[in-house]
């Protein structure tokens, strides 16, 4: 999901970097362009504006994921610090029946 969302974000730079690129290109010739050209160039943008749209649709789905997957990562984290806080609880109760075992030990040996 993480290489996802970068994979992305990151074609939709590149992607939109080349055709500005390519858009502002244009608009240096556009004063010297016929209707047809400038229909054109109009479509162009249109369609830049959609698919721009699209992307960004896409990469709130992904944030919105993210924020997903990071609820659930805190939710493991704490789940995780319960199960240790159990486990330490444990370790402490058997080390009390270590020493009362060592005491009847003793107390049988000295008997």
């Amino acid at each position: 999901m993480g290489i996802d969302a970068v994979v992305v974000i990151t074609g939709a730079f590149v992607g939109g970097v080349a055709v500005l690129a390519a858009g502002q290109r244009m608009l240096a010739h556009y004063d010297k362009m016929n209707r047809q050209e400038h229909v054109a160039l109009m479509d162009a943008i249109r369609g830049l504006a959609e698919r721009m749209a699209v992307v960004e649709t896409r990469m709130t789905a992904v944030e919105e994921r993210m924020t997903s997957m990071e609820g659930r990562m805190k939710a493991v984290e704490d789940r995780i610090a319960a199960v240790e806080g159990r486990m330490a609880a444990v370790e402490g109760k058997m080390e009390a029946v270590v020493g009362k075992l060592d005491f009847l030990i003793a107390q049988q040996a000295s008997a």
